[in-house]
């Protein structure tokens, strides 16, 4: 149960709280989820190793479009032109949050992304983010709606928003230790300071927000959080390799 990530009883998120051990019980549930979370994992190995390589950039972009497609493609068989529209929808508002948090240091905090990151929309966000901002939203939405119970639309939101934020406190670190983007000021959690965090929930807020506006929060068979798990996989392999 996905009540283990998000355990805020006053928000009736979940009946208890648990530890982030959990988060690997649900990836040994799904054997394809297995697959592509060990993946993606070993792939990192590479560029924690050799660094940055600007020859193999290509790669890396190829890289960050398959990790968007595992939801992409599912999500648009599953709810056709509903999907597509939720997809642009949630993707417009993160480039616009993005672009507004490099500009104005709000609501992150202020950061910046690196050359790693380019090619850039006008030298502040990647092009790619569609490809890996918008499958955290939707990965997290995902869990959500087929691991809860919660019949209040603001509540799951919220709570979606506070599992975006966990994603984040694994991700962030991970990234800024790599050199992919920097914050102006160091922060209380490994380099990050808290107005990110407090941006995150407010993001994730309003990205799901607009997700379940467009395609409820309904239990489905089918999962969209594969690009997340794979997202998390390559990170972790990242931040691994690179104190081994």
């Amino acid at each position: 149960s996905s009540s283990n990530y998000v355990g805020w009883n006053r928000l009736y998120c979940s009946a208890r709280s648990g530890s982030s051990t959990q988060s690997l019980k649900l990836i040994m549930k799904n054997k394809l989820l297995t697959v592509l979370f060990l993946l993606s994992f070993l792939i990192a190995f590479f560029p924690a190793y050799f660094g940055y390589q600007e020859n193999l950039q290509a790669i890396g972009y190829g890289i960050t479009v398959i990790f968007g497609l595992t939801m992409i493609i599912p999500l648009i068989k599953s709810y056709r032109w509903k999907g597509v529209w939720a997809l642009l929808l949630v993707g417009l508002f993160g480039y616009i949050i993005e672009f507004i948090g490099v500009k104005t240091c709000i609501p992150y905090g202020c950061f910046a992304y690196s050359s790693q990151m380019w090619p850039q929309i006008l030298n502040t966000i990647p092009w790619l983010l569609f490809f890996t901002w918008t499958p955290l939203i939707f990965g997290v939405w995902s869990i959500m709606k087929n691991n809860t119970n919660i019949k209040s639309w603001y509540y799951f939101v919220i709570c979606t928003g506070l599992m975006a934020l966990w994603v984040d406190m694994v991700l962030d670190p991970l990234a800024v230790h790599m050199g992919l983007w920097s914050f102006t000021n160091n922060g209380w959690w490994r380099w990050i300071p808290v107005t990110n965090f407090m941006g995150w929930v407010f993001s994730g807020i309003v990205g799901s927000a607009l997700i379940v506006w467009i395609l409820g929060k309904e239990k489905t068979k089918q999962r969209f959080d594969y690009g997340l798990w794979m997202i998390l996989g390559f990170f972790i392999g990242l931040g691994i390799r690179k104190v081994l």
